[in-house]
């Protein structure tokens, strides 16, 4: 997130430079304080996480170097049902009303904003769906500056109502049952306390806090590089299908040996426990 808002400051900064009529030695006297400020946030960070900043590359680029298109097209064209195509349409629209109007005084900054929306999916590699409320901000500014150069703000409002109210109404009548809480318990006691490090979803963090934890977004060679000789692997469905993971997935069946130790089931969905041992050189 403290990326996707340097991305932004520059898109809005390079939208204020090219607009007509700006002062371009203005602009670029803003630099500095732009670059001190960038600075101080970097720092922090490294002092924050300086121990897993080896992870990074893997987390900004995922973890197969097959996976192609980007967290957008994750979101419009690969979510269950399709259900954001009409979010799509609705974009698309509104960019085609934005760039016929661009003599409005609000386009530069707004073009600025969807510019870097644009460009975070060469910051952001990884085909998550869920990592397009960054860009979103962005995206909602486009579709009021839109609405309102055609004075159709009330029925956009109306329109995106009718469109997700239905959509959050089922999932919250399939899921408001659903605790986060219980299903950590419920992994946690699925996998033996001895201490061994644990590998498996991003979330499954939370259930293992007191001990050595590593996320199955690893991409190969950095997973490789923690040496681990044994640990247990807590596969979700979405690793055992999931293309992403096959570059991961082929390593464990290559190096490691795998031992089931408990499958269970929770809230719908299926974990499997597998005690990993690495095979001895021959």
């Amino acid at each position: 997130m403290g990326l996707m808002a340097a991305v932004y400051i520059g898109g809005v900064w390079v939208a204020d430079l090219a607009a007509p009529g700006r002062n371009v030695r203005r602009s670029l006297a803003t630099l500095l304080p732009l670059a001190l400020g960038f600075a101080a946030g970097l720092t922090g960070y490294v002092l924050l996480h300086w121990e897993h900043l080896a992870q990074l590359p893997s987390v900004l680029l995922g973890g197969n170097p097959e996976e192609s298109g980007g967290y957008l097209t994750a979101y419009f064209l690969h979510t269950k049902y399709l259900r954001h195509l009409p979010e799509l349409a609705l974009l698309l629209a509104a960019a085609a009303v934005f760039a016929a109007r661009r003599a409005d005084r609000a386009f530069p900054r707004v073009a600025g904003l969807v510019g870097a929306a644009l460009v975070s999916l060469l910051v952001f590699r990884r085909s998550n769906f869920q990592y397009a409320v960054y860009p979103y901000l962005a995206f909602v500014l486009l579709l009021l500056c839109a609405a309102q150069t055609v004075r159709r703000v009330p029925a956009l409002l109306a329109a995106l109502l009718l469109l997700l109210a239905p959509q959050y109404a089922f999932v919250y009548a399939r899921n408001h049952a659903f605790s986060f809480e219980a299903r950590t318990a419920a992994i946690r006691a699925a996998v033996p306390a001895d201490g061994h490090p644990v590998v498996g979803d991003p979330s499954s963090w939370f259930a293992f806090q007191d001990r050595p934890f590593y996320a199955t977004d690893f991409a190969e060679r950095p997973f490789l590089a923690l040496g681990l000789p044994r640990f247990y692997l807590v596969e979700n469905e979405a690793f055992r299908r999931d293309e992403r993971y096959r570059c991961l997935r082929e390593l464990i069946t290559r190096i490691y040996e795998a031992r089931p130790v408990r499958t269970l089931g929770v809230f719908g969905e299926t974990f499997a426990v597998k005690d990993c041992t690495k095979r001895e050189s021959p």
